[in-house]
């Protein structure tokens, strides 16, 4: 069995000060999400949301390294970047961003440099996943506006006609020749979905009543590249979610309701054929947050009991990847080698930080131009000051006492509030 590090990096939500928080504290916060490791396990890339500014705030792509222990910003347009993904060979991390008008997949060398708007349709893309052989994207998008449809939106007229939706569809593009190819049409309604191994079919959430208000309408469908053609597997009569495929393609994980409603919570593996289900967590009566595979027997999991979350193996021998002891995990992720890195905080109050040996210099705790591990282009900037939400020093196996916790392990910290959202009276 191999043996997981218990923690390699924690985004961990700390106070640096103690300083009685107030409102406007509160809101100048940074917030990490979307952790992806790089295949090599040196890299993790997330998306940092900005403190709101006006009516919204906007997202980027930092890049956080595990052998120089610095944390870089790798966008800085004046849109949002989001939804980071290395490519199969780490050489690209490819997201997605409004920059023109709406949602596209940007491209970006893993070295740094300028990045290059991929996808160049009419039709936002909400969601993307690389090819295994790194070759193609394959992407979520409607069909795109029609001319009449495009100055109905300028004139702000907002009729639809009951049954004219535009169902999300599936959409290849090959990175190379930039070729755009619609695999999915008809009455489909795609929600989410995965490549299989073989390179030639999708494994699919999908519906073919999108404009039905009953519930529960969809199923779990194979979906053949080639000519698009759906092959029903399983209609699940309890809501599911958040399909992940094995990396060897003989198992899917998904999180679903033990039985009819109302919520999905429990995770079930199944073969690839779904023609049985397990549930691997109805002894633990505990809710399941993110997962994803540590290889093909077991899940990494986020489990939920009560106010506090945990980060656990299912599927074989249970036990934890990492000792969070007061901390509330939100998200995680883990890395080809078995490395674990995760965002948490403190739920209900701020931690305080009495004693912390870094040895990193602040001054290299922000980008400089031209020092990405290679060049740096325009999605790089010169930001000397100093930032609230992101403090990338860090200390190597070094301890921080925070709220009488002892956290042990290599940081990089965000400071975040917890509890913020539900009760700012509570925070102590």
């Amino acid at each position: 069995m191999r043996k997981f590090p218990a923690l390699l990096l924690v985004l961990a939500g700390f106070a640096l000060c103690a300083d009685k928080l107030t409102v406007e504290k509160a809101i100048d916060i940074r917030e990490p999400s979307e952790l992806r490791f790089s295949p090599g396990g040196k890299r993790v890339a997330l998306t940092l949301r900005e403190p709101p500014v006006g009516r919204g705030s906007l997202r980027h792509i930092w890049v956080y390294d595990a052998v120089t222990h610095e944390t870089r910003q790798w966008t800085t347009s004046e849109k949002s970047e989001f939804s980071p993904q290395w490519s199969p060979d780490g050489k690209f991390l490819a997201f997605l961003s409004d920059r023109e008008d709406n949602g596209q997949i940007w491209l970006m060398p893993a070295s740094g440099g300028e990045a290059v708007r991929l996808t160049t349709g009419k039709n936002a893309v909400s969601q993307f996943k690389w090819s295994r052989d790194g070759k193609t994207i394959a992407f979520l998008a409607p069909e795109p506006r029609s001319a009449e449809e495009e100055k109905k939106q300028r004139d702000g007229d907002d009729e639809r006609v009951i049954g004219e939706r535009n169902p999300p569809r599936i959409w290849t593009i090959d990175i190379a020749s930039k070729k755009v190819t619609r695999v999915t049409q008809g009455v489909y309604a795609v929600r989410e979905f995965e490549w299989m191994p073989d390179g030639k079919h999708f494994l699919a959430v999908a519906t073919d009543k999108p404009d039905s208000d009953l519930r529960n309408t969809e199923a779990i469908y194979s979906v053949a590249i080639e000519d698009g053609r759906f092959t029903e597997l399983a209609r699940p009569k309890a809501p599911f979610r958040e399909l992940r495929v094995s990396p060897d393609g003989a198992s899917v994980a998904f999180v679903m309701s033990p039985e009819e409603g109302p919520s999905a919570q429990d995770l079930f593996i199944a073969p690839a054929d779904l023609h049985s289900m397990k549930n691997v967590t109805a002894a633990k009566d505990r809710p399941v947050g993110n997962f994803e595979w540590l290889n093909n027997s077991e899940v990494a999991a986020l489990l939920t009991i009560g106010f506090h979350s945990d980060v656990e193996t299912l599927g074989g021998a249970s036990r934890k990847l990492a000792d969070t002891g007061p901390l509330d995990v939100s998200q995680f992720a883990v890395s080809p080698q078995g490395a674990v890195v995760y965002v948490a905080d403190a739920a209900g109050r701020i931690l305080r930080v009495q004693e912390l040996r870094w040895n990193a210099d602040r001054s290299r705790a922000v980008p400089r131009r031209g020092d990405a591990g290679g060049r740096a282009g325009a999605d790089h900037r010169d930001d000397s000051r100093r930032s609230r939400g992101i403090v990338a020093q860090s200390f190597r196996r070094a301890d921080a006492v925070a709220g009488g916790a002892r956290i042990h392990g290599v940081s990089a910290q965000y400071p975040r509030v917890g509890g913020i959202r539900a009760e700012i009276s509570r925070i102590e």
